[in-house]
């Protein structure tokens, strides 16, 4: 499955892990990493390889099953990165691993509430962040980071709630240790 969130500037999107399945909602889970958004970012949240931005490429080790046998033509044509391609803009989420998009309400959305949009997933996946800034080393670095150090007490409540709505959610039903797609 692939999703494709547009995003604008006040939005949030804060990834959370599990440090412990077994623990109750509110001593096991983390967050792994926070995204404050501006006009013109968006992401691709997706587990297909088709959906895979064309400047990505995986390392051998992150393919498994049948991908893998997909991949080795790419990989014997044009070979692989040493290791696997990292940056700001650049999250792989597990399976058991929640998403959370949070900010000011959106047309659709229920007014006055903060949360756009909150995935469970159920498999590994690969989120990429993007926007016309990603084109230029300085907008790869600067992705997604804070403008700030102190945030206002609404931007605080809507960071708040993106926890609350991980634990209304509960444990992940599938969890995986490793991240690896296919």
């Amino acid at each position: 499955m692939t999703l494709r969130w547009s995003c604008r500037a006040g939005d949030y999107v804060v990834w959370f892990s599990w440090t412990d399945i077994l623990a109750a909602p509110e001593a096991g889970i983390a967050i792994r990493d926070i995204w404050e958004m501006r006009n013109g970012d968006f992401l691709t949240i997706t587990n297909r390889i088709e959906d895979i931005p064309e400047w990505f490429s995986f390392h051998p080790t992150e393919v498994h099953g049948a991908l893998a046998y997909r991949m080795i033509e790419k990989f014997e044509k044009s070979g692989y990165p040493e290791e696997p391609m990292e940056g700001p803009n650049i999250w792989r989420p597990k399976s058991g691993d929640r998403l959370v998009w949070a900010g000011k309400p959106h047309p659709g959305v229920r007014a006055g509430h903060p949360i756009i949009s909150a995935i469970a997933f159920r498999e590994n996946a690969l989120v990429i962040g993007e926007n016309v800034r990603t084109q230029s080393m300085d907008g790869v670095i600067g992705f997604g980071s804070l403008s700030k150090t102190h945030h206002t007490e609404e931007e605080a409540a809507i960071l708040r709630k993106t926890v609350e709505v991980v634990k209304q959610m509960g444990p992940p039903r599938n969890f995986a240790t490793e991240w690896g797609i296919g």
